[in-house]
């Protein structure tokens, strides 16, 4: 890091130059970045191409030889181990089976359609009307994003249906 004075040292000697030099000087910066981009993908390239085992060295002797972890945690996330957030116990439970999936829901109730059905009712006869909104939420939450609107429209028809 460069001190106050050394900073505006160099700030003076850029301001200085010709246009002919700061062009030189913006290409000579832009490719060393592009080099150091380019030395980054090649080690996380590298790193990946490692087995578990070898990739886990790796970071252990980077701990031990810089003698801090984080040094250890880089090499380890570009070599691709990632912590994987924990899984609910379930969006929400229905007929005692937790939901997370499309799957979960026709394990309920047989069939996609059985379970939809059954979620009209709820929303419609068995609560208010703000955990009607949140259960469907959670159920519109569990199908792929292409098919929400499709969906949203649907479960409207089945909810209507069952008011009148």
């Amino acid at each position: 890091m460069l001190k106050d004075t050394e900073l505006d040292e160099l700030a003076r000697a850029v301001a200085s130059l010709d246009d002919e030099d700061a062009g030189r000087l913006d290409r000579a910066v832009r490719e060393r970045r592009r080099a150091k981009v380019e030395a980054e993908e090649g080690i996380r390239a590298w790193l990946r191409s490692l087995s578990d085992e070898q990739a886990f060295e790796a970071a252990m002797s980077d701990v031990v030889m810089l003698g801090h972890p984080q040094a250890g945690l880089k090499v380890l996330r570009d070599a691709g181990f990632v912590r994987q957030p924990a899984q609910p116990a379930g969006a929400f439970c229905f007929r005692d089976v937790p939901i997370r999936t499309m799957a979960d829901g026709t394990t309920a109730c047989g069939s996609w359609e059985a379970f939809c059905d059954q979620i009209a009712w709820c929303a419609v006869n068995g609560m208010g009307p703000f955990e009607a909104t949140k259960l469907l939420a959670h159920v519109a939450a569990l199908v792929p994003e292409e098919m929400r609107d499709a969906h949203r429209a649907e479960m409207l028809q089945r909810v209507t249906g069952r008011r009148s």
